[in-house]
């Protein structure tokens, strides 16, 4: 079990099952992915250079971060290692797509071009017509490596690269090309292992063998006091977190600061994080001021705690006759 006032740390045996489990979901998701952007790039949506694959790699890093829940994996390394690979893969397949697409467009246009013309021999008609049926991607390869000096998914890659897609109306080729799409593969495995990966590092009781639940926003205070209760978190000190959500100041213009808690249902381990947040009213920005570090019961239970409301003031009741010695007298007759 971790001390108090420790980091979390990850921890956890290598098990060959889980990371073959993860590693075939992680490509059966990239695969889908793939089809999911062919689907899009040939529909009448158009697609968007950095939303597209941003979409295609968190995709296949919430499969894989799926399948680290229910294995319980704590290797964020090894699992974002094999999440940036799945991504790389699904991009290129993407790029396979296009191949299959464009070897077919060429047999089509081949066929139709040598039925079409009468002046080919009938012989010769015959002998390409049979290349085509018996082995069309022998004569793709050989039209791309005409082309381009390159046959198979490489020789497509160059002719599509001289060919260019349209950005906002304008052309794109060449080396601009290139690094495009090397920045969206990038973009594609970049997304695929970081979430995978921050599954894995979020806190896990080993000695129960559960995830800890996660209590976002436990409390808030004004961001001048960030410092004062990281600290304070971080040394454990139960009753100077009290007197801090007891009296924090009424105004505060940077920000707040947050704890999230992650508590074992099984047991009282648990883990609080400190974050300091900006917001401008559109965008919010979050900086870690305490990484999940292992507290006490008592932490626990100060950082749970409400502070108590003060209600209204209970109306005071009327005195009842006789009450506090007072005799009511009758009053006069007339």
């Amino acid at each position: 079990m971790i001390p108090v006032g420790q980091p979390y740390r990850p921890a956890g045996s290598l098990d060959a099952r889980s990371i073959l489990i993860t590693t075939i979901l992680g490509s059966t998701a990239a695969v889908l992915g793939a089809a999911f952007v062919w689907a899009w790039e040939w529909s009448p949506i158009p697609t968007l250079v950095i939303l597209t694959p941003i979409a295609q790699g968190l995709g296949v890093g919430f499969v894989m971060a799926f399948a680290v829940g229910r294995l319980g994996m704590r290797h964020p390394r090894l699992v974002g290692t094999v999440g940036f690979a799945c991504g790389l893969l699904s991009a290129v397949l993407v790029h396979y797509g296009h191949y299959i697409h464009l070897a077919t467009s060429i047999t089509e246009e081949i066929r139709a071009e040598v039925v079409q013309n009468q002046s080919i021999p009938e012989a010769k008609r015959s002998e390409i017509l049979g290349k085509l049926d018996s082995d069309p991607d022998a004569v793709v390869d050989s039209l791309l490596e005409e082309r381009t000096g390159y046959s198979g998914f490489l020789g497509s890659l160059w002719l599509r690269n001289e060919q260019g897609v349209q950005i906002k109306r304008m052309p794109v080729t060449g080396n601009w090309l290139w690094g495009l799409w090397g920045f969206e593969a990038l973009v594609v495995a970049f997304a695929a292992s970081t979430i995978p990966a921050g599954r894995a590092s979020e806190p896990f009781c080993e000695d129960c063998g559960y995830w800890c639940a996660k209590e976002p926003d436990a409390f808030t205070l004004p961001a001048g006091l960030s410092a004062p209760l990281a600290e304070a978190i971080r040394e454990d000190k139960a009753a100077r977190v009290g007197e801090l959500r007891t009296d924090p100041p009424d105004f505060d213009t940077t920000g707040a600061v947050g704890v999230t808690l992650h508590a074992c249902p099984g047991c009282d381990q648990a883990f609080a994080e400190v974050s300091h947040r900006v917001s401008d009213g559109k965008n919010t920005r979050v900086t870690a001021l305490l990484k999940p570090t292992r507290v006490s019961p008592e932490m626990t239970s100060a950082i749970r705690y409400e502070p108590a409301q003060a209600g209204p003031a209970a109306p005071e009741e009327a005195a009842e006759p006789g009450a506090g010695g007072i005799v009511d007298e009758p009053s006069p007759t007339a």
